[in-house]
């Protein structure tokens, strides 16, 4: 039997504002990120079955308003629609997160009103694209096209970038901030600092050279942008 889940984490009161929810990391993913703090999740062949996780919601519904769907990457797993739909008829309000390169599932769980907050983890910009996540660079324009499918709903949503002054260079973050103007974006842009401390994909430690916020500071003020900064 698929395991695509390797764990919940059964509360929590930061991953979604203004929610109890709980977490649910989906396996795998199709990024290869340095900084990605959750290679036992990228790499493992799962714990628990989908009827599992269904079943501990079932017993945390007078506890739990929210449910967050991670990873890894939960777009890859096959059966995230009918897995949100069971949800749902809980009763659960739904927030993914996801790297944005499985646009056709998220269209899919927009139209049927499955979801109720999106993080895209906006990885980098064009040129550092394929660098960052060891993926073809035309990966870019599937985040970008689920960026306008956002754009395009009602859903509410947040766009953030996870930085390391060796991975992703404050020059790109100003790219970004740029592409997200272009296409519309008026929500706040968050920037997340690299949490030192846990083993990564390639074994980063904190950069040794402070983060260069003052230019994007003065980016996203140029493209009438905020932009907010988390874990500095």
């Amino acid at each position: 039997m698929a395991r695509p889940i390797e764990d919940i984490t059964p509360f929590t009161l930061l991953d979604y504002a203004r929610y109890p929810s709980a977490i649910v990391w989906f396996c795998g993913c199709n990024m290869r990120c340095g900084y990605c703090y959750n290679p036992e999740i990228v790499h493992s062949r799962g714990q628990l079955t989908s009827a599992d996780a269904l079943e501990f919601f079932r017993g945390r519904r007078q506890l739990l308003k929210g449910v967050v769907l991670s990873g890894g990457e939960p777009t890859l797993y096959r059966r995230l629609h009918h897995f949100a739909k069971e949800l749902k008829a809980m009763g659960y309000k739904i927030k993914l997160d996801t790297n944005g390169t499985r646009p056709e599932v998220i269209k899919r769980l927009l139209q049927s009103d499955l979801l109720d907050f999106v993080s895209l983890d906006f990885k980098a910009d064009r040129d550092s694209f394929a660098q960052v996540t060891k993926m073809p660079a035309k990966a870019y324009y599937e985040v970008t096209r689920t960026l306008g499918l956002l754009l395009d709903s009602e859903i509410d949503f947040e766009v953030r970038t996870t930085v390391h002054e060796q991975v992703l260079d404050a020059r790109a973050v100003q790219n970004i901030i740029a592409d997200l103007a272009k296409m519309g974006y008026d929500k706040t842009f968050f920037v997340q600092d690299f949490l030192d401390g846990a083993d990564t994909i390639d074994g980063l430690e904190a950069s040794a050279k402070p983060y260069d916020t003052v230019s994007i500071i003065q980016a996203a003020n140029k493209n009438g942008i905020a932009v907010n900064f988390r874990n500095f």
